[in-house]
């Protein structure tokens, strides 16, 4: 569990206590897991809300709302600088083994530049 999922454990009212020590319910961290998820699924959009409410197993409803949550935010900028700062270090690949250009060159996509200017 990273620093910053603290506040979904924080927020709700169960807390067992071990000998004064306070300690999350497994409701909590299990939410807390899911938050964490969610952040890295909705940072990599690479699926829509409907396809991570169901890997996660919960309701769209529910992601939504989650959106709002600002240690949920804080998590997604936590992988968005996570990934500039790997941009930023990382050596380009050798020309060889980098990824083809897309653009109206790539054939990939020229068939469809090509029908948008017919």
């Amino acid at each position: 569990m990273s620093p910053l999922s603290g506040q979904a454990v924080n927020d709700c009212d169960k807390v067992s206590t071990n000998g004064g020590r306070i300690r999350p319910s497994r409701a909590q961290v299990r939410k807390a897991a899911l938050i964490e998820r969610a952040a890295k699924l909705l940072w990599e959009d690479e699926l829509t809300d409907q396809q991570i409410a169901e890997q996660l197993g919960i309701h769209r409803a529910t992601l939504a709302r989650w959106k709002y949550r600002p240690d949920l935010q804080a998590l997604i900028q936590v992988h968005l600088e996570a990934y500039r700062v790997r941009i930023a270090t990382e050596p380009l690949p050798p020309r060889g083994q980098r990824r083809p250009r897309l653009g109206s060159e790539a054939p990939e996509t020229r068939h469809l530049v090509e029908k948008t200017w017919v």
